[in-house]
């Protein structure tokens, strides 16, 4: 409060006054306010305005499809803050990532918000898992009683197809081994 101040010179020229804030940098960058000062210079009253700006950031989410074999479905999301829906669906078409941009880091309090992802809707022949911070979906494939995985082709399961003629020719040549030494073993005469 400035009290007792001169309203005009020796002239009878009235004086303006004028206010400013030594540290409106560190307040604004430091502290998040913005600050506006409402002075004309001729009033007897000056409004100081300090307005919090939530700073901003970027919320990254992830999907991880299982058993998919290439399909991706279509997913329907929408952010959560603090348990809040907020803002719209998102429609996403087999991403793996999504990003909300520019979200408010804190409230007007400088508490943190914290943010999830829902998935609004059914995913047909899917089952979603959020993960508990929130920020993964698992989506897995749902097989249905009484069908068959899809056949992966030859290029997936060339490993697996060759070790099993392996196992079987080795198999094969230990079994005739095997017979010739039983055959040997039932010649008459033979002194052991």
């Amino acid at each position: 409060r400035f009290n007792d101040l001169e309203k005009n010179d020796k002239l009878g020229n009235v004086f303006k006054y004028s206010l400013r804030v030594k540290n409106e940098k560190e307040i604004k960058e430091k502290y998040n306010y913005n600050l506006v000062i409402n002075d004309s210079g001729y009033t007897e009253k000056v409004n100081i305005l300090l307005n919090y700006v939530s700073p901003k950031i970027d919320v990254p989410f992830k999907l991880v499809y299982q058993g998919a074999n290439g399909d991706k479905p279509k997913v329907n999301i929408r952010l959560v803050r603090n348990g809040k829906p907020l803002g719209d669906i998102v429609k996403l078409n087999g991403e793996y990532e999504y990003v909300f941009k520019g979200l408010d880091e804190t409230d007007q309090n400088g508490n943190k918000y914290e943010y999830k992802v829902e998935i609004v809707g059914e995913i047909s022949g899917y089952e979603a898992i959020i993960s508990p911070s929130g920020k993964t979906v698992i989506l897995t494939k749902k097989i249905e009683k009484g069908k068959f995985l899809p056949y992966a082709g030859a290029e997936k399961n060339i490993g697996f197809g060759t070790i099993l003629i392996l196992m079987i020719g080795y198999g094969l040549k230990v079994f005739k081994a095997q017979r010739k030494i039983n055959t040997i073993t039932n010649i008459r005469g033979i002194k052991r």
